[in-house]
């Protein structure tokens, strides 16, 4: 009996557009903050973000007042905390929280000073021209988690920065290593000066004031390449960070099929005028 090919499966893979040269994943987050509320849970001070996956500077999600490196699902994250120590600084007084992401490791420095150092496969999140960047949430599409507080300043390096260049950074200031994005929160409109988030949006009573980002309970703001994406970040009622385009693909078969690969038999529950359209087939095998 000849075989009869039933169908064509069609699978679609989700990815994300690169830039024509890859930045790759050493990078550097480093945020002026104040936090208002030291009993808060899982927020985030900077969130950098692509699809689903996401690096950020995040509050209190695993231990109680403590900074650590918020990452999806914690595949970059640091389990064990118990040496890190909680922060004590009141709402007035201005910590800077950096996090340097070097080949595979992951350095969190508190005004210069190390706080933690571990091994971690880190990722590109800078290369995706439909990454996004979060205060606030501990990243788009998140169920739970805030952070309330001040940010006077915010940075995102496509290098690793070396503690020396960390310490020499000063809030509203220009640095002489270029950033990949730079929010002083002067004026009365955020605005990346880099221009390469030109597009922000505010949410749930998150707003500027006296050149500082100022995040309450359930604040949020978020920066795009876009306008649609900074509108979809922000969407009620289930925001999503903005998704990738699909690309189209037609599986083939390998030119060796494995020996372990099993056998199926695509059975349509026909005759009928459902054939051979009918998309409840059955797998026997």
């Amino acid at each position: 009996m000849k075989p009869i090919i039933s169908g064509i499966i069609i699978a679609f893979a989700a990815f994300s557009l690169c830039a024509a040269e890859s930045a790759g994943t050493d990078k550097t987050l480093v945020v002026w903050v104040a936090s208002a509320n030291l009993t808060h849970r899982g927020g985030s001070a900077l969130t950098i973000q692509s699809g689903d996956q996401f690096d950020g500077i995040v509050f209190g999600e695993l231990q109680a007042g403590k900074w650590m490196a918020g990452s999806d699902f914690h595949k970059r994250t640091e389990k064990a905390q118990d040496k890190y120590v909680p922060e004590t600084a009141d709402s007035k007084t201005m910590v800077q929280m950096a996090i340097v992401y070097k080949g595979d490791e992951i350095l969190i420095y508190r005004n210069g000073e190390s706080y933690a150092s571990y091994q971690a496969k880190n990722i590109d999140l800078l290369s995706p021209q439909n990454n996004i960047a979060v205060f606030g949430l501990r990243h788009v599409g998140a169920a739970g988690g805030r952070f309330s507080g001040a940010i006077e300043d915010a940075r995102i390096y496509s290098k690793a920065l070396t503690v020396d260049e960390i310490k020499s950074l000063q809030p509203n200031r220009k640095s002489e290593i270029e950033p990949y994005a730079w929010w002083d929160f002067e004026g009365d409109k955020v605005e990346d000066r880099t221009g390469r988030f030109a597009h922000s949006r505010m949410k749930n009573g998150a707003k500027l004031a006296d050149g500082k980002l100022v995040l309450g309970e359930n604040s949020v703001l978020v920066a795009a390449v876009t306008e649609d994406d900074a509108k979809i970040a922000t969407r009620d009622p289930a925001p999503r960070p903005p998704a990738p385009p699909y690309v189209e693909e037609t599986p083939a078969m390998p030119k060796y099929v494995p020996a372990n690969w099993l056998t199926y038999h695509l059975a349509h529950p026909g005759p009928g005028v459902g054939m051979p359209g009918d998309p409840n087939p059955a797998f026997y095998y």
